[in-house]
């Protein structure tokens, strides 16, 4: 059966064409995650939480006959390319970028149909007169039947898939089991030394402790105080500026997502003091974390560590999703508890001359920086430089 295009270009027509998608979320398609879900992607459109402007919804759905079988939830904006050196960024370029929300399309679980609903994407964005200089994506994972279609098909002109980074990176997960023990038998003994010591250690110094769990809008205001207290400081706060996040576009935002029973997130607090905190979402089984931190005042506490295993012990007992997902990077304590290990990369699919040389040179300094970073490494530099710049932030 031959396929046929509908673009959704619009908040109205998304709005009007949210029970289809609803509907076609039900059958469990390939790809789905809080992130591409319509109502998460309306409630970031509609408060502009982020401050993105001139947002153009570009939403490829396909069908057959009447059924969707994929959708593409894609977007254009206007984008500063500064290229990234470390942590530092330089030289804007204006670009059109666009985005693929949840970076992921959702497609139904037919295998031998997979390459053609895809090229049905590619050929509609190749034939419409809608200009973009790259498709970005951050963390795309390469366990996919649409990673295997970019990396075999997009290898010319106008789309190009480029992998900019130098090296792969590792997005983690937790395969949950029944129990917050039962996890913890899989772990490392040492590991599991050290967890239960950490624990203990926090109930033997703090008077009282309480882990907040935050799913409802009435919470919110008071919930993003204590997480802008936190963040203000954290060593992420610190190093790289912290979030304001008691704003009332952040606040109506997450109220709306509370309202659509999608956020489930946690407030740590040792003798009524808030410490520690967790921002995620709980969608389809799985548990997306967003953002955790704590306040370096109380590090003699491990209050990360504390705060993570009260979590998971909530979430297995408590309406129990089957999966953890920590998005991506490996800092932290996600390696000791992960069970799950995903590669992913981040990678631009370019479809002009100017995002291909973009992307060429970012690669081109990412190869180049990380070439260094293992130099310092086997010179013995690199760990002395992290605690000189640790010292100072703390």
């Amino acid at each position: 059966m031959d396929t046929t295009i509908q673009i959704i270009d619009s908040i109205e027509k998304l709005e009007g064409f949210l029970p289809e998608w609803l509907a076609f979320l039900e059958t469990r398609p390939l790809g789905m995650t809080v992130y591409n879900d319509p109502r998460f992607i309306l409630t970031q459109l509609k408060y502009d939480f982020a401050g993105v402007k001139n947002r153009q919804l570009h939403i490829v759905v396909v069908r057959e006959g009447e059924t969707i079988r994929c959708i593409a939830p894609l977007s254009i904006r206007d984008h500063s390319f500064r290229f990234e050196v470390s942590v530092k960024k330089f030289f804007p370029v204006k670009t059109q970028q666009m985005q693929c929300f949840g970076g992921s399309f959702l497609y139904a679980d037919q295998p031998e149909m997979y390459d053609k609903y895809f090229e049905a994407v590619f050929k509609e964005l190749k034939q419409s007169k809608i200009h973009f200089d790259f498709l970005y994506f951050m963390g795309f994972r390469r366990n996919s039947p649409f990673w295997r279609y970019c990396q075999s098909h997009l290898t010319g002109q106008p789309f190009r898939l480029l992998e900019v980074l130098a090296e792969m990176q590792h997005d983690l997960r937790i395969q949950l089991p029944d129990s917050i023990e039962m996890l913890l038998s899989g772990i490392d003994k040492k590991q599991r030394y050290n967890i239960r010591r950490a624990v203990k250690h926090f109930m033997t110094k703090v008077q009282s402790s309480e882990l907040l769990r935050i799913t409802e809008a009435s919470q919110i205001e008071s919930f993003f105080e204590s997480v802008s207290e936190i963040s203000r400081n954290s060593w992420q706060g610190k190093t790289f500026g912290h979030t304001d996040w008691k704003t009332d576009v952040r606040c109506q935002c997450w109220k709306k997502l509370a309202t659509e029973g999608l956020l489930r997130s946690y407030l740590l607090l040792a003798d009524g003091h808030p410490i520690a905190y967790r921002i995620g979402y709980q969608y389809a089984g799985t548990y997306y974390t967003q953002e955790s931190r704590f306040d370096q005042k109380y590090q003699e506490l491990t209050p990360g560590l504390v705060c993570l295993y009260r979590c998971l012990e909530d979430i297995m007992m408590i309406n129990p999703a089957d999966v953890f997902d920590f998005d991506f990077g490996t800092l932290g304590n996600k390696r000791i508890f992960a069970n799950e290990e995903i590669e992913s990369m981040t990678v631009y699919i370019t479809a002009t001359w100017k995002g291909t040389f973009l992307a060429r040179t970012q690669k081109a300094i990412n190869h180049f920086v990380f070439r260094c970073k293992r130099l310092l490494e086997r010179w013995k530099i690199a760990e002395r430089i992290r605690k000189i710049l640790h010292h100072k932030k703390t």
